[in-house]
């Protein structure tokens, strides 16, 4: 084995006359032909033959010497095998033939020698490949002549739907292409979702290969299944070159695919300037540089709403529509607003464009930057002029959405320009109170530092203080009440902030009002106390809490009720535990509701 693979003839020469046995298998499951075959020494493969070995036999891998031989391109090892009657078209599992691999790697000799011999032209592999697909695919131009002139089928596809042309133009191979062309190949056969040569060579950049395949009559504009033309896919992936040269051709400059989309849109889209540059003069003079998708985008605003300015400084020397919006009323500017593209927005603003319209939702430019804290955005525009006291939806300004957000940059911007600190939305909200409800402590402290009013409330009666002691934010109600907030002021049901807490389980806020001087026995419109708040609602730990401030447990509500009695009622074993143990309890714990009715009454008959 080792001789016959070192190339020794005469070594494997006297072996054989020995007796050794010529078909013996190495480790590996490999004859001594078959190592012999792919290390190209002919002299030891005559040798082997010339002593019976079998020409025919596979490896483990389902390799034979001819295919071996094949692969590597040893003619004269092709030859010798040939000769002794190996079997031309035998194939392995994956479906490969000595043609197959060879039309592959490009061995020409051998591809003359096997069809010459009679290999089988047109038998594929297990994908559908044959060997014209094979040796197109990989460029091998001067294989494919010889293929299609000894009858190879130049049209067949494989299973994927692809033929010679398509692989090889979606490759780049020129020559292959030409090879193919100049002998019948169809120049617009469709392929997998409608794919034609021209397409695929437009997608993968392959300018000489679109030449050949225009010069012999391709479809400039023919789609594909999703309507991408030639031109869409080169614009697709940065392609200007493609371009360039498919717009010289004649190829239509505003064909959208089915999703809408343009060639110039692409291109916004990506920041390919230059491939904007080579098609938007041309739209002003044969096309429509606004065209609209479907929902209304065109490709300004696609550019805009992708920070690509270049681009979209150039549809706009090109005529491009400067305010048209989508859709949704979106223009340009706010496509670009809403997405904290600063240069594109000083652009736009700069090109005059309608700085405070409002889309469909009620929103504006700077209402968008401002609800993410684009705060160079929000300044920008405000320099160019745009109205920081415009009211969209719901009444809402720039300063109330940006505090609802918590973006204090924009706040600021807004505030220091000169925007009311107490503007109200229809809500009556001003921009203290959301960022308040909202828990944004830095706007809070940043909007009373300058001077928020800090007792005003909304429509509904709720102050800053209010929200604040809802949501549980204790340091932005220590905050309030140390700039002088009023505490105890009651909403149209007597509710005043330690209700509110206590009604929602705010401990801590609980404990800052107290602090603060809160009215512990305060009492709503129904009579109801805070700690009547806290046990109804099952919150024991706000009860301990007011028990130990003295609160007051004998307190009744304009029903007769007790804190003892409403646990009782709900159920909060916990919480009547907590009453039953304070020093006051014997005082509430025989009062009677007018139906003569006591909280043990009670717990016996809820359970």
């Amino acid at each position: 084995m080792r001789a016959s693979e070192m190339g020794n003839a005469d070594v494997v020469d006297i072996l054989l006359k020995r007796g050794v046995a010529v078909d013996t298998l190495d480790s590996s499951g490999v004859t001594a032909l078959i190592r012999a075959s792919e290390r190209g020494n002919t002299d030891v493969v005559n040798c082997l033959v010339k002593y019976g070995a079998s020409v025919d036999v596979e490896d483990r891998e389902g390799w034979t010497a001819l295919l071996r031989g094949s692969t590597e391109g040893y003619t004269n090892v092709v030859k010798v095998l040939l000769q002794r009657g190996t079997n031309i078209d035998k194939q392995r599992l994956t479906g490969d033939t000595t043609l197959l691999v060879a039309s592959e790697i490009g061995h020409r000799e051998v591809v003359d020698l096997l069809v010459t011999n009679g290999a089988s032209v047109d038998l594929a592999d297990k994908h559908g490949n044959t060997p014209l697909i094979r040796a197109a695919e990989n460029g091998h131009a001067a294989v494919v002549k010889l293929l299609v002139t000894w009858g190879s089928s130049i049209d067949l596809v494989n299973r994927l739907g692809m033929n010679a042309l398509m692989r090889a133009s979606e490759e780049g191979h020129v020559d292959a292409v030409e090879s193919l062309l100049v002998r019948g190949a169809q120049v617009d056969t469709r392929g997998p979702k409608g794919v034609t040569a021209l397409i695929l060579a437009s997608e993968g950049g392959h300018t000489k290969v679109i030449e050949q395949l225009v010069k012999y009559g391709a479809s400039l504009d023919s789609a594909d299944d999703v309507g991408d033309t030639p031109l869409i896919s080169a614009a697709n992936n940065g392609h200007d070159v493609v371009v360039r040269l498919l717009v010289k051709k004649g190829a239509s400059l505003d064909m959208a695919n089915r999703e809408g989309w343009t060639a110039l849109m692409s291109a916004a889209a990506e920041d390919y300037t230059y491939t904007a540059k080579i098609i938007s003069p041309r739209l002003k003079h044969e096309g429509n540089i606004d065209k609209q998708r479907p929902n209304g985008a065109t490709a300004l605003l696609i550019a805009s709403e992708n920070g690509q300015h270049k681009v979209a400084s150039l549809l706009l020397k090109n005529g491009a529509s400067l305010d048209l919006p989508d859709e949704t009323g979106n223009t340009p500017l706010i496509a670009a607003a809403s997405n904290g593209h600063i240069d594109t927005v000083k652009m736009l603003a700069k090109q005059g464009a309608s700085l405070d319209l409002l889309n469909n939702y009620g929103w504006s430019a700077l209402m968008y930057a401002a609800s993410e804290d684009y705060d160079q955005v929000v300044a920008s525009l405000l320099e160019n002029g745009a109205s920081s006291d415009k009211r969209g939806q719901n009444g809402s300004t720039p300063l109330v959405i940006a505090s609802t957000n918590g973006c204090l940059n924009s706040v600021k911007v807004l505030v220091f320009s000169g925007t009311s600190i107490d503007c109200k939305d229809a809500r009556g909200r001003t921009p203290l109170m959301p960022a308040a409800e909202k828990g944004h402590e830095a706007v809070v402290k940043f909007l009373v530092d300058n001077g928020a009013s800090i007792d005003l409330v909304d429509n509904n009666g709720w102050s800053a203080l209010k929200q604040a002691s809802q949501n549980g934010y204790s340091k932005i109600v220590e905050l309030l009440l140390d700039t002088g907030a009023i505490i105890d002021t009651q909403l149209a049901n007597g509710f005043n902030e330690l209700h509110i807490a206590c009604e929602n389980g705010q401990l801590d806020v609980v404990k800052v009002l107290l602090d603060c001087g809160a009215g512990i026995n305060s009492a709503d419109e129904d009579g109801e106390s805070p700690l009547l708040v806290a046990a109804t609602n099952g919150y024991d730990d706000i009860v301990e809490l007011l028990l130990k401030r003295r609160a007051s447990i004998e307190q009744v509500n304009y029903e007769g009720w007790t804190s003892l009695m409403k646990a009782a009622e709900q159920g909060h074993a916990s919480v009547m535990k907590t009453l039953l143990r304070d020093k006051q309890v014997n005082r509430a714990i025989d009062l009677q509701l007018p139906s003569g009715t006591t909280a043990p009454n009670i717990a016996c008959e809820y359970g």
